[in-house]
Order: C-alpha cells, then structure tokens, then sequence
C-alpha cells in the first residue's frame, strides 16, 4: 500500500470514527455475511446514440444478497474496462466484484455504456482524430454512468424494487471503466476546465453536443450525485477537476501500468499513446491537498489490472472494503436482516494495543475462523508484505512492532476460505 498520511492525529481521529461505525454496522459490509448471491439480468436503464450513429440499449446486471430483507441498502455501480471499445455488464472482474460485495451485503450493479467499434478507432488513429474520438467516448461513457445513477434514484422514489439507499451510492470500475467513473464524479461543470488544457480540444463542444453535463441517455430529473469512488486503475484528464469538499476515493493501481499511467502521462490505445491524464499516484496528491477523504493500493512493479490477479484479489477485496466501511452510514440497519452466515461467528481480529505507540509488540486475536490454521500476513505502505506467519485458528498471538516505522499497515489473516483484515497504525 502506499499512502500520503494526513497528518497523525487526522488518521487517529478516522480510526475512532472507523471503530464507531465498526459497532454500528457490525459484520454486514466488512464480511460475507451472506453466502449466495441473487441476480438479474439484462436490466435496461437507459439508451442512446453512438459516435457511430447506432442506437445503443444501456443495460445493467443487479447482485444482491440472496434472502436479505433490509429495505434499504448502499448501492455500488460499477463499469468495465476495455479501452473503450470492448467489454461489457458481463466482465469476469466485475462479476467477482459485484458477487463480493453482494455477500458482504451491499447492492451492486454492472453497467454496460457506448462504446467505440475497433474499426471507428483505428480510423481514427490513422486520421490524426484519435484524441478527440476518445475525448468525446469519454464523455458519452460518463452520461452514460450518470443515467444509471438517476435511474435508480428514480426507482427509489417509485416503490424502490431495487431496495437500494439513494443517499449511498457509489461509483466505480476498472481501467476505461474507473476512468468513466472518476469524472461522473468530479467533472460536473464549465469552471472545472478553467486550468485545463488539451491541444485540438475544445472540452465543452464535447460536453454540450453529448446533452451537457448530464446527458441525454435517461431517467432526467433526477440528481447524479455519488457518495465515493472505486478508481481502479484509472486516472482523470486533470486533476483539477477535483475540487474541496468532493467525494472520497479510493485507488488501486500497479505503479508499472504501461496502458493507464500511475503518475501523469498517457493513456494508451492499441499501444499508441491517446491522451494525457492524471493517475492514481496524483489524484492520491490531490486529495490530500484538498482534505478529501481517500486511500491508495500501490502494486509496485506491477502492470494494468494488477488489482485482479489471482494472487492480489484477497488484497483488492480487503482494502476496498476497509475503505468503504468508514463510509456507509448503518443507522437504518433493522433486526430484520437475515444473513445466511450466523454473524456471531464471523471471523474477526482484534488486536491491542492500536495505534501503537513505543510498544514492542503487540497482541492478535482471531475469533470466528471455521478452518484449523491461519496464515496472517502484514503489510506496510509500498504494498510489499513484511512478515508472515502461521497460527492456529481462533488463538491468541504476538507480533513484533519496535522495528516498524511510523505509518500504516494491513493485518490480513485467512483460512483459505475466510478472510479478515485491520489496519494498524504505528505513531512513533
């Protein structure tokens, strides 16, 4: 992981509002809490026209938690990658994400949205219009996302079928997909291209023959706005379109991504280079700069999607998560929910002291792990794991801290089919 620490007693301050909301919330959100997940399918919310001039139904797949019961849950939107000329609602990685969440007790729905045909942008390439082509895919993509969100705003207010909170919804998507997502959130007016420049582009004749801001894809009437983001190797045209007070987001991006740039630079298409934009190392700087809540997943030496590898998905998984848990507001948690899992044997750790301080080490406690034995795993900030070791489950054990520098890390403890993790800070 790495992480641009606010100053020390900000990060305290989120730990005890991470702790309170931990008791509110209980295990829903953290764990799976539910073992199967219901679906349908093919869920029309919206249509419009392509660059190319065709008619394109906009759909989505639901996922929710089979058997749950509560009226009203968080919802998470999510949109595939593809360089934006491929993919679909159907995407091996969303699906993963979307069934994760939905045993964890959110609603999540995989959006499909216009895309360009390989021809349209090969054509493109070859005329020199390549950039503009993208720019204005870019900017259907996000109308598009947009027309998804009202969508189910407009549900919720007529009968709600979806069941889904219309003041918890939150965006996000790998690669083209993060992109789409990152200015649904952030790109919301003219003055947000008031420092921005691109040559042969004048941004708001793309936004204003696309419908404006807001598009012409569906379900008018109905506010657009997000409650975070889910960036997962994505980047912006600019990061300053971010502004004060803006939503919170979290990034996980490989710091080795040769299609979208971890830093600054450019996106790339077919291996040519499209467009300059802003990675998940400098929207991570902004946020700081503008105190907006935010947390970044750096895969060091690692390329695009390294999100979803076999070996770092537990991690993904992990730290989106964490990172959404301090968001969700459970005040309209019920008695009546009904997990399949019984939640009193969920597999949790607690650890004391947190933070730490000169203490040499400190004290783990897992409870709740239905396999024998744990491989617990710690993590620091460059996402590089820095000791390990093995415990049996539901037991008792030490860890050494003298020799960690102040910062924060990752506890992550598994029995092959369970998994929990907690960060710890170390305050020096």
């Amino acid at each position: 992981m790495k992480h641009r620490l606010l100053p020390v007693f900000v990060v305290i301050i989120a730990i005890f509002y991470s702790n309170a909301l931990s008791a509110q919330c209980g295990d829903r959100y953290m764990m799976p809490v539910f073992s199967s997940v219901s679906t349908v399918a093919n869920v029309q919310y919206g249509s419009n026209i392509t660059a190319e001039g065709q008619n394109k139904i906009l759909q989505f797949d639901f996922y929710e938690p089979q058997g749950d019961t509560l009226s009203a849950r968080p919802l998470i939107i999510l949109a595939h990658g593809g360089t934006f000329v491929a993919g679909d609602e159907n995407s091996a990685d969303i699906v993963f994400l979307c069934q994760e969440f939905a045993k964890r007790g959110y609603a999540c729905a995989s959006i499909n949205y216009r895309l360009l045909s390989t021809t349209y942008a090969l054509t493109a390439m070859l005329s020199g219009e390549l950039t503009n082509v993208f720019f204005d895919e870019v900017v259907k993509a996000v109308t598009d996302m947009r027309a998804a969100i009202r969508y189910f705003r407009q549900d919720a207010a007529n009968g709600n079928a979806y069941r889904i909170d219309p003041n918890q919804i939150f965006v996000g998507g790998a690669s083209a997909g993060a992109i789409t997502a990152l200015h649904a959130a952030y790109l919301s007016s003219e003055s947000d291209f008031d420092n921005y420049t691109l040559a042969g582009v004048v941004p708001m004749d793309y936004i204003n023959s696309n419908g404006g801001f807001e598009g012409t894809s569906g379900n008018a009437g109905y506010s657009s706005a997000v409650s975070g983001i889910i960036n997962l190797c994505g980047a912006l045209g600019s990061v300053t379109f971010m502004q004060a007070g803006e939503v919170p987001v979290v990034s996980l991006h490989g710091d080795a991504d040769s299609v979208v740039p971890y830093g600054t630079g450019s996106a790339n298409a077919f291996g040519i280079p499209v467009i300059q934009v802003d990675g998940s190392e400098i929207i991570q700087q902004r946020a700081n700069e503008l105190n907006i809540p935010n947390d970044l997943l750096t895969f060091p030496g690692q390329d695009h999607m390294a999100h979803d590898s076999p070996a770092n998905r537990p991690q993904s998984v992990a730290f989106i998560t964490n990172f959404l848990y301090n968001l969700v507001d459970c005040s309209n948690l019920q008695v009546g929910i009904t997990p399949t899992h019984n939640t009193a044997a969920q597999a949790a750790i607690s650890l004391y002291p947190n933070p730490v301080g000169s203490n040499a080490e400190i004290t783990l406690s897992f409870t709740g792990f239905t396999g024998q034995q744990l491989t617990v795993q710690l993590y620091n900030q460059l996402g590089q794991k820095i000791w390990q070791t093995n415990a049996p489950a539901n037991s008792m054990i030490t860890m050494p801290t003298a020799q960690l520098p102040a910062g924060m890390y990752e506890i992550i403890a598994t029995d092959g089919t369970q998994m929990n993790t907690r960060k710890l800070m170390v305050a020096r």
